[in-house]
Parts: structure tokens; sequence; C-alpha cells
């Protein structure tokens, strides 16, 4: 048997497994991601209106939505596996989510980005598809409540919790914020990631924990 967790281990996890579900949430309804900032954002893309610059969150979801539908069914047609293409699609989203590509500043950029990764998905899909449906299954609310509990945030808006953790999850240096993202909504082992970033094992356990403290000590000041 291991040495057992101390405290702050144990909230740590229970907060990567709480990331988790909301990332998985904001994956299958990326328009989620916009109700977590201020201002009129998801309206305005809503109208098709361009009211000030667009971040980047604004210009990632309209290329996922005007990307997806083509996208899932070039996939479908490659691996002949609709839930199978479905998670594929939802991942690439989120990793370019977490990747945030600096150096790209419009929709058709993002939408070439996307589809690159998804495509780069697809070689090594038939080894992760049934492991990725299992763990990247959703959750409900209920079960969002427990693991907040689990972590020490006593939330009784699951909503608000889940916009903070996302507004959250923004402040964090580029990094810790594209390790954080990918460790706990791929559900990967810290090797994993690091293939996925191209860093060493140890950097991305650097990264990961030093983000789920900061997260975890920003929301309990705010809980406080």
């Amino acid at each position: 048997m291991g040495a057992p967790l101390d405290p702050d281990q144990a909230r740590d996890i229970s907060l990567a497994a709480l990331l988790r579900v909301v990332l998985r949430e904001c994956a299958r309804t990326p328009l989620t991601l916009l109700t977590a900032e201020p201002g009129p954002a998801v309206v305005r893309i809503a109208r098709g209106e361009k009211q000030g610059a667009p971040d980047f969150a604004e210009l990632l979801v309209e290329a996922y939505e005007s990307a997806s539908e083509m996208l899932l069914a070039r996939i479908v047609r490659q691996i002949g596996n609709r839930a199978d293409a479905d998670d594929i699609v939802q991942t690439a989203f989120m990793r370019v989510y977490a990747r945030r590509p600096d150096h790209i500043t419009d929709v058709e950029g993002l939408r070439k980005y996307l589809w690159a990764t998804a495509e780069n998905l697809v070689k090594d899909a038939a080894v992760r598809a049934a492991k990725d449906r299992e763990r990247l299954d959703a959750e409900g609310h209920e079960r969002l409540s427990v693991l907040a509990d689990h972590a020490g945030l006593p939330f009784d808006d699951t909503v608000a919790l889940r916009d903070m953790l996302i507004r959250l999850l923004d402040t964090l240096p580029p990094r810790e914020r594209q390790a954080v993202i990918v460790y706990t909504y791929e559900g990967n082992t810290y090797k994993e990631t690091a293939r996925v970033m191209g860093v060493a094992e140890g950097t991305v356990k650097g990264y990961v924990h030093d983000g789920l403290v900061r997260i975890r000590k920003q929301l309990g000041e705010h809980v406080a």
C-alpha cells in the first residue's frame, strides 16, 4: 500500500475530477465557455454581430460552430464510428482551447488549426477510442456538487462554480493552463500529457500541481 494522501493532495485529486466534468460539459456545448465571460459575447455570436474585438474563446467557438459538422462527417468516413468521431472532434476542440495558439488571431486560422488537431487525433483513434469514451463519460449536476464538496468547495450554485472555474483556468500561465486542461479533460497520465505537450513528464507534474494549487487557492478565497 502507498502512503496515505495528505488533505491537500486529496483535494487536488477531487479538483482535477471536478475540472474534468466541467471541461467535458464545455466540449459538448462550446458556447458554455462564453457564459463565463463578462459582456454579451454569446448574444453577439448568436446574432452574427462584430461589436468590438472578439477574444480567443469567441473566435474558437465560432470556428468550431462553422467546422464541426463537416469535420465530424469526415472523421466518421475515416474511422466508421460516430461515437468515436464525436469524441475526437470534442477532444480536438479542447486541445486547441488548452493550447490557445496566440499566433492565430482569426476564425479561419483557428478552423484550420482545429482541423489539423483532429486529423492528428485520428491517427491513434483506434488505440484511444474505447478508453476515451469511458473516461470522458459526462457527469450530472449532482455529481458536480459531490466533487465540489470533496474538493472543499461547498458551492450551492453549480453553474456559478463552473463559470468561475473557466475564468480561473484563463488566469493561469499558458503552459500551466494547457497542462491542467489536457491532464484533467482527457483523464491522461502525466506521461501522456507530456507527450501531447512535448515536454518532460516531471515538467508536466509541476505545471499541473502549480495550476491546481492556484485554482484551489483562489476558489478558497472566494468561499472564505
